[in-house]
């Protein structure tokens, strides 16, 4: 029963730490709402002085990376449908069918982490267009970025407890 409620926990768990871990790795993620933090990995591209070829090859990357998340877009959403259905036919079932929650956890971990993996595959992608010299620039804006993130929520937080 326990080996069980670990499993459950870290099919649950490993979508947000993959998450996290991802966000923090490319300079701090995107973090929605009021008062977070937002990096747009494109504007910081921007700030590095690439040549008309490189810019030419990331936009097409980007056009072929817009179109087939196009693609995606319907077929994610209807797996998310699914998804909510089932945990919900879950939630109201008369008994607790804890294989098949276990079961859907691990669809719906597995889901997350081939998302995951597109993303970095695709930003390697985009990566790989830069220099070695380029490259090191945008870990130095990255670094910077999350320093000025992490200053920004301190001071944030510090003035909601006054």
């Amino acid at each position: 029963m326990m080996k069980k409620r670990t499993i459950l926990a870290t099919a649950i768990a490993l979508p947000l730490v993959m998450t996290s871990a991802t966000a923090v790795a490319f300079g701090g993620g995107h973090q929605g709402g009021k008062g977070q933090c937002q990096a747009n990995p494109h504007k910081m591209l921007r700030q590095l002085d690439l040549t008309a070829e490189q810019k030419t090859e990331l936009k097409a990357l980007r056009e072929t990376h817009r179109a087939e998340m196009k693609e995606d877009r319907q077929n994610n959403r209807d797996t998310r449908q699914a998804h909510r259905e089932a945990m919900q036919a879950l939630m109201l079932s008369a008994d607790f069918d804890e294989v098949a929650a276990e079961a859907l956890a691990a669809e719906m971990s597995e889901r997350h982490q081939q998302r995951q993996v597109e993303m970095m595959s695709k930003r390697h992608q985009m990566l790989s267009i830069l220099t070695d010299e380029q490259k090191t620039q945008l870990t130095e804006l990255q670094e910077k970025r999350f320093e000025r993130c992490q200053q920004k929520m301190e001071s944030r937080g510090g003035n909601r407890q006054a």
